[in-house]
């Protein structure tokens, strides 16, 4: 806790020091204009950018895939970046060392606030001497900042606001892969069982993943596939001749009966399970019991079917 407030005063201290170089790269512009970016200084102590950072992790970083990683720069990035924008948290510091830079950023804080305060009061009277002076001569207008200016100081608000975000998206994401593939790793060779569902559960399958296995609930052949890839039930179809006098319950096999199926290994944080480790099994299963081949983007996805070509190895 303590640990994280260092942290937040190093970052307000740090965003005060950039913002007061821009302020004097606008010095010779309006008074308005710097007056607004002292107060933005000091709402800065007030808000600190892990919520921002929370908020990009609840977004989440958009991808294709579960199994998809965020782009590699993105990567590079967020773990370069802890040691500069989180440096107590990211050296574990406690005890005296803690206690120091506790103290250090205090004393920083409180010359930061003293440097905006001042600085507000004496953009306060350039504003009313400003307008003052505009009610006056309508005329007597101070210049706006040009082009290239309003750019740059665009381009740092959008960057102070999205970079928190994109790093806690991609650390979300990063995460999550983590997890994905520890899970998929501990359920590729799990012992698997498939019976008949109960009749009477309607036609909504359920995945409940527990730190023991994942039971797959009320699911037909379709629903698997379409679980286990991540996919819409719509975006899986089958190709099969049948007779005139096929019997229905065997035309309409992949829809009909439905199945419990329990997948028994230990589960990394249940609670945020992805469904898309289950790809590898349930592709294994259903080609043993049915010797169904499942094609994504007209590839067979090992084993294929009856042809039990080997399951890749996983990194």
């Amino acid at each position: 806790m303590i640990a994280g407030f260092v942290d937040h005063l190093w970052q307000s201290v740090v965003f005060t020091f950039a913002m007061w170089l821009a302020i004097v790269s606008v010095r010779r512009h309006t008074a308005k204009l710097r007056l607004w970016m002292w107060r933005v200084a000091a709402l800065k102590f007030a808000f600190p950018f892990w919520l921002l950072f929370a908020c990009g992790a609840w977004l989440g970083f958009p991808v294709d895939q579960p199994s998809d990683l965020p782009p590699a720069a993105f990567n590079v990035a967020v773990r370069a970046a802890p040691p500069v924008v989180a440096p107590v948290m990211t050296a574990d510091l406690r005890g005296y060392p803690l206690a120091a830079g506790f103290a250090a950023m205090v004393l920083a804080t409180l010359t930061c606030l003293r440097t905006i305060r001042a600085g507000m009061q004496l953009e306060c009277g350039r504003a009313r001497t400003e307008a003052v002076r505009l009610e006056r001569d309508p005329d007597d207008i101070e210049p706006s900042p040009g082009f290239m200016q309003a750019a740059c100081l665009s381009a740092l608000c959008v960057l102070v606001v999205s970079a928190p975000v994109l790093a806690g998206a991609t650390v979300d994401r990063l995460r999550r892969h983590d997890l994905l593939m520890a899970n998929a790793k501990a359920l590729r060779g799990a012992p698997i069982e498939m019976e008949t569902a109960a009749p009477g559960m309607g036609n909504r399958p359920r995945v409940v993943a527990h730190a023991q296995g994942v039971v797959i609930r009320n699911a037909n052949v379709q629903d698997l596939v379409a679980i286990a890839y991540g996919v819409n039930q719509l975006s899986v179809w089958y190709i099969q001749m049948f007779y005139e006098d096929t019997p229905p319950e065997i035309k309409y096999w992949v829809y009909t009966p439905r199945y419990d199926v329990r997948v028994v290994a230990p589960i990394r944080a249940p609670e945020d399970f992805d469904p898309y480790a289950l790809r590898q099994i349930v592709t294994k299963l259903l080609a043993e019991r049915f010797g169904l081949e499942i094609y994504v983007q007209q590839h067979c996805q090992p084993p294929c079917g009856v042809y039990n070509v080997p399951l890749p190895p996983m990194e």
